[in-house]
């Protein structure tokens, strides 16, 4: 978890990754990834706090959480020229959720120290274990939203099991309202059968009463609407697109618009036969 203001006394909430180092001595990929292990109590309890005080925000409508997971231990293939790596496979240096008091917790419920398994990648439990810790910070949030009568919704990985391999966001689990899944096919070097298969799997894992909505990176050429179609197509109650304001080409913003319009009313014209 990150984006979210830190004091240097919760150091030791920072996560740990593989090699024995916290995110308060190292970076990953970038300086900003400051991510908080959801196993610490003390940064289970500054979370709720926070998460109240916005609920009680006078005319607050809901709460959308993003960045709940652990650094990318696998980053989209497109990334990888930029930070000059190649990960095939799990690698120690970006396998993170290696908190002491995590660790502690997995081997009481478990018997074994994960760390003394020649490749812990490979550990099922394992991955599990730490995809349920972020399971349990997302529910903690939406325990709290729904108290307030308010929305909750999450802008998670592509699907439940890109999600589970790249940053343990088992988010079919997660108690939510709405969710926007970042289906972004380019970061993926896919074309919009992508965008289908994706949209596909997450009607399948979704929770039951999560309304799914299909994050669709903005594109300024055609293909942006044949993404649209894969996902209202195949069973997304709606969209998002990010960003908005990334429609630079005028043709292709009209026909959005145009579009977007076009589906609003026939929306309507189906709410009304109901």
């Amino acid at each position: 978890m990150t984006g979210i203001k830190y004091s240097k006394n919760i150091r030791i909430g920072f996560s740990v990754n593989r090699n024995g180092k916290s995110l308060a001595d190292t970076t990953a990929y970038v300086g900003y990834y400051k991510f908080l292990s959801p196993v610490v109590p003390g940064v289970k309890e500054y979370i709720r706090k926070k998460i109240e005080s916005y609920c009680e925000v006078e005319g607050l409508e809901g709460i959308s959480i993003d960045y709940n997971r652990y650094v990318d231990v696998v980053l989209p293939t497109t990334l990888w020229p930029k930070y000059n790596i190649v990960q095939d496979r799990e690698y120690p240096a970006w396998d993170y959720g290696y908190h002491p008091i995590a660790i502690a917790k997995f081997k009481k419920q478990y018997g074994y120290d994960p760390r003394a398994q020649k490749d812990p990648s490979k550990d099922l439990k394992w991955r599990q274990f730490r995809c349920d810790q972020i399971t349990d910070i997302a529910n903690m949030i939406a325990d709290i939203v729904h108290s307030h009568g308010k929305t909750m919704a999450a802008s998670p990985f592509p699907t439940p099991k890109m999600a589970s391999r790249m940053v343990r966001q088992d988010w079919g689990k997660w108690n939510l309202d709405v969710v926007f899944p970042m289906v972004y096919s380019n970061f993926y070097t896919e074309d919009p059968s992508f965008i289908r298969d994706c949209t596909l799997e997450n009607v399948r894992d979704k929770g039951a009463n999560t309304t799914l909505y299909c994050g669709l990176m903005a594109k300024n050429n055609e293909e942006i609407f044949a993404d649209m179609d894969e996902a209202l197509n195949n069973g997304a109650q709606g969209i998002s697109i990010f960003t908005i304001h990334s429609l630079k080409d005028p043709q292709i913003r009209e026909k959005f618009k145009k579009t977007i319009q076009l589906l609003r009313k026939l929306k309507k014209r189906k709410i009304m036969e109901l």
